[in-house]
Order: C-alpha cells, then structure tokens, then sequence
C-alpha cells in the first residue's frame, strides 16, 4: 500500500508554528507528542522505502524513542546524508542541528522540519546548509536555517543551494542570520526549472531569494524583514514574484537580463507584493523582453535617496498598472521609465497612484507610451515629465506639484516630443503653500502636438496652459484656470 502523503501534510501542518507578527500560535505539547507518534507509527507502517526519522541531540527523549537516528551535535549532516539514502522522506524532529557540511539532498526526496527544528553551523568557510544539484523533484519544508555569526570578508554560506534542477520546492522555512542568500538557484549550462519558493520566511539575511537562468519559478507569500542588500535578485530567468512582504530592506525585487541573454518567451510578472520602507528602490528592471509591475504596494524609507520606487530601463514591452507608489519624499521619481535609442519599446503607465517625490510623479523618455488613468500629487517637481515619440497622456490626476518651489513647475510637461496626443487631464494646484507654474507646458522642442478636452481649472499660478510657439500644436475643448473655455488653436 503507497504511503499517504496527504496525512503526512496534514499532521506536518498541524506540527509547525504559525508566526503572525510577534504572536506565536503552536499546540499543546502532549498533542504535538501524538502527532509525532502518530506519523511515526504510519510511516513505519508502509514497506520499504519508509521515511526514516532524525533526532536532534536535544529534542526531547520521548521522540528519541522514535527516531531512526539520534544526532550527536557534532556533524550532524552526517546522520542526514546517510538517511536521504535510505529513505525518500526525512523528518526532522524539534530540535537544533549542527552541521559543518552540506546536507545533499537527491532525486524525488523529502526533507521535512517539525516545530522548532533548526539547522546551524560555527563553521566559518564558504558552503551550503543544503545542497540540490542536477536534480528533480525535491521538497524541502517546515526548517529553520539559522547562521548565528558574520562570515568572514570572502566568505559566502548559502542556506539552500539549487543548482540545474527541475521541481524542487522549497516551502515553510525560516532564513535568519547572516547568510549570503537564503535560497540561491541558477543554470550552469543549462536551466533550472519549475521552482518554487514559498511561504518562508527570511530576517537579517544579505540577500534572500537569487534566481538566474530559470524558468517557470515561483516566489510567492514570502515575508522578510531587515534584508541587507536585495529581497529578490533575477537574472535572465522568466517566472512569477507575488503576494510577497518586504519590509525595511536594502531593495526590494531588482529583475536583470542582457540583449545576448534574451530567450524566446521570457517574461517576468510581479504582482501584488507589498514591498515597505526599502532603502533604495522596490523595484528595478533592466534590459529584458517584457515585464509586468501590477497591483504592488511599494515605498521607500523617507531620508534615503533613491532615483525611483519602481525603474524599468531598456524593456521592449512594460505594463506598469494599479501600483500604489510613494515616495516618502525622497525618490527622485516614482516611476521611471527610459528606452535607449530604440524606436520599437511599448510601454503602458496605467491606473496608479503616485505621491509624495522629490522630483516627478511619472518621468519618461522613451517612443510608444501610454500614460493613462494614474492619480498623482505632492510632487517636488513635476507630476507628469515626458519626453517621447508617437505617445498619449490620458484621464489622469495631477494635483499639489511644485513642492520644492512655489511657480516654479508645471504638472504635465512635455519637452522633444513628437506625435503626442495630451487628453482629458484634471490638473490642479491643490492646497499646500507652493502651487505649480502651469496646468500644461508644451515646451518649443515639440512637434505636433494634440491637446484636447483638459480640465485645467485653477491649474497653475502663472497659467493653465502654456503652448511654445512653432510646436505645431492644436488645442481644443479645454477648460482654463477660472473656468472659461480656452480658445481653440
């Protein structure tokens, strides 16, 4: 009779602790007792291979009983290694590990944490806590990965290292101390694929979640807190970042690629990640086919400069939409987007909401955009700054620009741009002490421009809408600082 994978789940969840904030949900101890028991005896109940049972030195001699093998707190990879061989599935029992090696991990198997088990090391040299290479069908679930100390200069310990695989999934864990990368997978020569890297938890790490040459992965429901250098780092790699929380890290996703590293298909989606108080940027892409930025809630920490809350940089096709950008005063821009010298780049700015920046809302400087239905206000600047070619800026909110200086800034400005149709904007000076200069400024490096149906309504100091001569601009429907229809052009 097959072993019932789905009662082993059920009981390894009911065994593991539920963490929300600070509270900390876990069992009665006696029932966590019959859990065990009670996995225990069906997992020896089936034929060979049966899952074999580990115990750490200091879980508690009650569980000894059960268990396969008892470690000793000195090389404990050892007892582990020789159980993966043996069985498909290895449980942990509560407890602390200490290993000096890798813990290496083969095909189709099953390395699992009950409660407080907890993998760590005083080993001061470069490895890995765990070890998955040219393998498939992995799960790793339920531990906890600990490096209680800062490696020396030069000195890189990953918690679990994926290396050409295929499924492996690596799910409720926990990432605390001083590690390189929580979990760190790449191709070398070839690809990973189909990983998943969920509902864990990371703190304090320098890194947690590095993809590079992967396809299909998945980084979802993850929490960290306090990540030093990048939450997510991605290197030519095609998958899914979402429902992700980020808080108080040194940046939160960065997605990167070359022109030669491009592979048919490639695609990046990141959605509904809720990245808070980061450092530098939350979310930074640069040279890759497509990218989609949707319904993500991201700031950065006010004090700490940062160019751009989200910056997306030489992508042939963008879809930034339903974002929620704040700028905590300090970035530069809330959503950056650039295209060097390539006339084929498409790109959507569509529905969000920016605020308080220290320079623009929404600054662009690439052919073939789309700027349309995005609220934003408290700009230091401008809250609409383009330069582009064959481009619409569309039914969005502009309103309480001009921070840095009363009569000094305009809300939607445009400068080199051709073929621009500007249409059904709502611009307006709002109510803090400095007001912008103009509702809409086309500036004279422009040619042919459309400006049509503006609300421009108490939009600006000095005007509503400034036109520069020679600019070939028509101007129709739109209505003027104290209400009045503005003459046509």
């Amino acid at each position: 009779m097959p072993i019932d994978f789905s009662r082993i789940d059920q009981m390894v969840s009911q065994l593991r602790y539920v963490r929300s904030g600070d509270i900390v949900l876990s069992l009665d101890h006696n029932l966590q007792n019959d859990a065990i028991k009670e996995l225990a005896d069906l997992l020896k109940s089936h034929p060979r291979p049966p899952a074999m049972i580990i115990a750490a030195s200091d879980t508690p001699e009650t569980l000894k009983q059960k268990a396969d093998y008892i470690c000793d707190g000195v090389s404990d990879q050892v007892e582990i290694n020789e159980a993966l061989t043996k069985s498909s599935t290895v449980v942990l029992c509560d407890g602390t590990y200490q290993i000096d090696d890798a813990i290496v991990v083969p095909d189709n198997s099953c390395i699992i944490g009950l409660a407080n088990a907890t993998i760590r090391t005083s080993r001061n040299e470069s490895f890995n806590f765990v070890r998955v290479i040219g393998k498939s069908n992995v799960k790793i679930c339920g531990i906890r990965f600990h490096l209680p100390f800062k490696p020396s200069e030069g000195v890189y310990i990953y918690a679990i290292y994926i290396e050409n695989s295929t499924n492996v999934i690596v799910e409720g864990c926990e990432f605390t101390g001083f590690f390189e990368t929580g979990v760190f997978v790449i191709g070398k020569g070839g690809w990973c694929r189909d990983v998943r890297v969920v509902r864990n938890r990371f703190d304090g790490t320098d890194g947690d979640i590095y993809f590079e040459y992967c396809i299909n992965f998945i980084a979802s429901e993850n929490v960290s807190y306090n990540c030093n250098v990048c939450s997510i780092l991605l290197w030519t790699s095609s998958g899914v970042i979402s429902k992700n929380l980020f808080r108080d890290c040194g940046a939160g996703i960065g997605v990167y690629s070359y022109v030669d590293e491009w592979f048919e298909g490639q695609l990046v989606v990141i959605s509904d990640n809720v990245i808070v108080s980061s450092l530098s940027f939350a979310i930074d892409v640069y040279c890759l086919p497509a990218i989609v930025i949707s319904n993500n809630c991201v700031s950065v920490k006010p004090g700490e400069y940062s160019l751009s809350v989200i910056c997306v940089y030489d992508v042939e096709l963008s879809v930034i939409s339903g974002n929620c950008v704040d700028g905590g005063g300090s970035a530069s821009h809330g959503i950056y987007v650039d295209y060097w010298d390539v006339a084929t780049a498409h790109c959507y700015v569509m529905q969000n909401v920016v605020r308080n920046v220290s320079h623009n809302g929404v600054f662009g400087w690439l052919r073939n955009i789309n700027v349309t239905g995005n609220v934003i206000y408290r700009c230091g600047h401008k809250g609409i700054s383009l330069i582009t070619w064959d481009g619409v800026i569309s039914n969005n909110v502009v309103h309480t620009t001009s921070q840095e200086e009363n009569n000094r800034w305009p809300s939607i400005y445009v400068e080199y741009s051709e073929n621009l149709v500007i249409e059904g904007n709502r611009c307006y000076v709002g109510d803090e002490a400095n007001k912008p200069k103009y509702g809409i400024y086309i500036d004279s490096t422009c040619q042919y421009v459309m400006v049509h149906g503006n609300n421009l309504y108490q939009s600006g100091v000095t005007g509503d809408l400034y036109i520069a001569s020679g600019t070939n601009t028509k101007a129709r429907d739109n209505i003027g600082n104290n209400g009045e229809w503005l003459p046509d052009i």
